[in-house]
């Protein structure tokens, strides 16, 4: 077996296979980047592949800025036409709009940075092998599926013929 430097192991026949060949020399096993089924499970037609503090922090501000629209969007005029000092009434409900937006506002930041650090903080620990797909924890220099070595592909060589 001359697996190493340039070479994963097959998964069906165990044999050599250099990193950019397009099929096993022994059994003509196709190795892809991932299998249509992986793929189809990942995307659901429109909806993109988000971790799920993304969505978190995209559906807070969606929120945040509905509540701002509609809270700048209050009108003085349904509640201050019956008043007796009207114009006290507009200046009093026009101060007391600026202030709610303000406070939503930052209602909306201190969510955001909330949600942010913990974006941040968790982080996907897997990352894909580029051969069969498999997910691979971060730190580990191989695949342990099909054998892709990692810190191989990151010092950039290219990938040599296989051993027959």
């Amino acid at each position: 077996m001359a697996q190493g430097a340039g070479f994963f192991q097959c998964p069906q026949c165990r044999g050599a296979v250099a990193f950019g060949a397009a099929s096993c020399p022994r059994c003509g096993y196709r190795p892809q980047a991932a299998t249509p089924s992986r793929q189809e499970g990942r995307r659901l037609g429109f909806m993109p592949r988000w971790r799920k503090a993304t969505w978190a922090v995209a559906i807070w501000t969606v929120l945040m800025v509905l509540w701002i629209a509609s809270a700048s969007a209050y009108n003085a005029n349904d509640v201050c036409s019956t008043a007796t000092y009207n114009s006290a009434c507009q200046a009093g409900a026009t101060v007391g709009k600026g202030i709610a937006v303000t406070l939503i506002f930052l209602i909306w930041f201190i969510g955001f940075v909330v949600f942010s650090l913990i974006w941040l903080m968790s982080r996907p620990q897997r990352r894909l092998c580029p051969v069969c797909g498999e997910q691979v924890k971060k730190g580990l220099r191989a695949c342990q599926k099909c054998g892709y070595n990692f810190a191989f592909a990151a010092a950039g060589a290219p990938p040599t013929t296989p051993v027959a």
